[in-house]
This record gives structure tokens, sequence and C-alpha cells, in this order.
């Protein structure tokens, strides 16, 4: 399934749930959007950047964000950054 963000565009990166190593130990089910934004926020890039560079709205980032925390069990962007770092 696609998702539309907030102009409208579609987010080609939405798709099935992949594994992802990014949680130590398990696959997490990051889709590839998500895995892309997490990268993106390891390397410390705000999500108004992320937005622009990915062509999405500030919003649809801020929800990626949210599920990669959640689906990671991690409580901030330095802890997605440290979860990176271990896998990369």
């Amino acid at each position: 399934m696609e998702s539309v963000d907030g102009g409208g565009a579609l987010d080609a990166g939405a798709g099935p749930i992949t594994s992802s190593p990014i949680a130590g130990g398990g696959a997490v089910g990051l889709t590839p959007r998500e895995r892309t934004v997490a990268e993106l926020v390891a390397d410390g890039h705000s999500n108004r950047d992320i937005a622009a560079q990915l062509h999405l709205s500030p919003r649809t980032v801020e929800t990626h964000v949210s599920r990669i925390l959640r689906k990671t069990g991690v409580r901030s962007r330095a802890g997605i950054a440290r979860r990176l770092d271990g896998q990369r």
C-alpha cells in the first residue's frame, strides 16, 4: 500500500514491511522508507531537512520517526543513531 503525504505526492518508499537489522537481535519490520528516514535521523538531519530531501511533508517525516521509535523500542533520535551505528 502506498501512502500519500500532505502535498498529495505518493510516498514511493512506503510498501510492504521488511525485516530490518536496526534492532539488535531481531527483525523490527521497518518499511524501506522508515529505514531511509532512520538513516537520515542517525546522520543528524532534522525532520524539515529530511522532508526536503525526500520530497515529503515534515508531518509525514514526523510520523515515520514516531513509528521508527515505537518499532525499535528506543526513546530518542540519539537512540536511533546508536542502533544504526551498531549495524553499519
